[in-house]
């Protein structure tokens, strides 16, 4: 047995090998194990919430993202974990103190394998450590999952940035000339870039924007189809365009006079820069609004079926025709997101349900959760497993109807002992 095959069984992170002679274990198809970790080593809370962090950012942040940008990859660099209580202090010690850094690396590596099959790439990930060097934080980004983050006896914070897939050959920028007028934490000044796209943040270069919320490659501004700009958020704390926020990954079609805050819409630009940007773009109708990317590149997985007889699409206020809300599942067969095109939507395990869950999550019901219909507080949902293996919303059993709401993540069958959970997270579309 590798060194590695006895860390990670120390650590609680593999099972026990199997006999010489033994015949090969059958292999199922890849997907997210659940976290398998065992209660005889010191070390098993701590990659239990390693394990927990990684499966959010996965749903969380992954997801969504490359639903917007499917060829980008988040590229993690450190993770940073910190103790709340003296005795996961003295586990997380103990761990640095036993293991070297390369030793380390590996475990981490098959946690991000487990957890994360898709999007995230390890090639330039350097360690696990209780705190680094502030200056070689400064290289990437911190991202934490919006919930559970320091939830539990550590708190796990992931290191990294999102990369862009390699560009196509470039083509002449024939747009309209463009103007950056930027108040960030280095002052206030114009700025006339070169050629686009312009990469801004805090990475030294031309699009170099100074601030405490800034991403080191914050977003990008490139040109549509037509030369007018658009800006597309690759960020840790998001954007905001004329008052819209920008999720991670999206793109927004810029009016000429476009307001652009980098990290939020509030406080000082020494925080939360302030870029104005002026291309003498012809006026229009629509120059107050941002304008967002449609959701057709690439397209999300379709459902099966249709409307129920008799029932029709329940789209929220406003919204354009398309998708009603993303829905990114996790179960025994990996992690994808699901548009939602029309209601009532049937989530479980039968042939006939819009979102249909493989049969190795035996403890879904066929008809798990019925999505009846949505408003600003979330989903409505019925509940028919309420009876059976149960759902639950942090932690709580769901009764037979309860709102699901946005950004939200429930557990199908978390009862169930014999097979794997599976996981449903409630997000907008783009409108």
């Amino acid at each position: 047995m590798s060194f590695f095959d006895t860390l990670a069984r120390w650590l609680g992170l593999s099972d026990t090998a199997p006999a010489e002679g033994a015949a090969p274990p059958h292999r199922a198809a890849p997907g997210p194990a659940a976290p398998a970790v065992t209660g005889t080593s010191p070390y098993a809370a701590l990659w239990a919430a390693i394990d927990r962090q990684l499966a959010e950012f996965m749903v969380r942040t992954v997801l969504p993202h490359r639903h917007y940008a499917p060829d980008d990859s988040f590229r993690l660099v450190r993770i940073r974990v910190v103790g709340r209580s003296p005795a996961a202090q003295r586990a997380i010690d103990d761990f640095l103190a036993e293991f070297r850094p390369e030793s380390r690396r590996q475990v981490v590596l098959a946690a991000v394998a487990r957890n994360c099959p898709q999007g995230v790439s390890t090639a330039a990930f350097v360690d696990l450590d209780r705190e680094f060097d502030a200056a070689a934080l400064e290289e990437s980004d911190p991202f934490e999952a919006q919930l559970g983050a320091g939830a539990g006896d550590y708190q796990v914070t992931l290191f990294g940035e999102w990369a862009q897939a390699p560009a196509q050959p470039s083509r002449p920028d024939t747009g309209p000339p463009l103007e950056l007028d930027i108040s960030d934490a280095d002052g206030q000044r114009r700025l006339q870039p070169t050629s686009l796209p312009l990469a801004l943040g805090r990475a030294p270069g031309e699009g170099h924007v100074a601030g405490r919320f800034v991403s080191r490659r914050h977003g990008l501004v490139e040109r549509g189809e037509h030369g007018e700009p658009w800006w597309r958020d690759t960020s840790a704390n998001g954007s905001v365009v004329d008052g819209a926020p920008v999720r991670p990954g999206e793109r927004l079609r810029l009016r000429d006079g476009a307001r652009l805050r980098l990290g939020g819409d509030a406080g000082d630009p020494a925080e939360c820069p302030e870029l104005v940007l002026r291309w003498g773009g012809a006026a229009d109708e629509d120059a107050h609004t941002p304008i967002r990317a449609t959701l057709q590149d690439p397209p999300p997985t379709p459902l099966r079926g249709g409307l129920a007889a008799g029932a029709s699409a329940t789209p929220l206020a406003g919204r354009a025709p398309g998708p009603l809300c993303l829905l990114a599942i996790r179960d025994a067969q990996g992690t994808r997101t699901v548009a939602v095109t029309a209601l009532p939507c049937v989530i479980g395990r039968a042939d006939t349900a819009q979102v249909r869950l493989p049969e190795a999550n035996a403890g879904v019901s066929r008809e798990h959760l019925v999505i009846e219909s949505l408003d600003a507080r979330g989903a409505h949902l019925r509940n028919p497993a309420a009876g059976k293996w149960g759902t639950q919303l942090d932690g709580a059993e769901q009764p037979v109807e309860f709102v699901l709401p946005w950004g939200r993540q429930v557990v199908l069958a978390p009862r169930f002992t014999q097979a794997p959970a599976a996981s449903v997270l409630l997000l907008e579309a783009s409108p």
